[in-house]
């Protein structure tokens, strides 16, 4: 798979103390097993956040964000 448009309505996400929802996906094939290609978490919060957070997790050098500009790159916000 390399492609797509995922739409996902969440009607409900667990809240509360001790919880750690996600919504998350990653790369892999026979010779890149997960973590080596990395992981995207989409929807991630944390026991009683009310807010959620996207996070890409890298692994070596192969693969980092040097290229972004501090106070230029993802400024953007979710329209909840």
């Amino acid at each position: 798979y390399n492609s797509g448009l995922f739409v996902v309505d969440f009607e409900h996400i667990p809240t509360g103390c001790g919880t750690w929802p996600a919504f998350w996906m990653y790369g892999e094939d026979p010779t890149h097993t997960w973590p080596e290609w990395g992981e995207y978490d989409i929807i991630e919060a944390v026991h009683e956040q009310n807010q959620v957070m996207t996070t890409l997790h890298t692994t070596g050098a192969r693969c980092n964000q040097l290229h972004l500009k501090p106070g230029e790159d993802f400024l953007g916000t979710w329209d909840m």
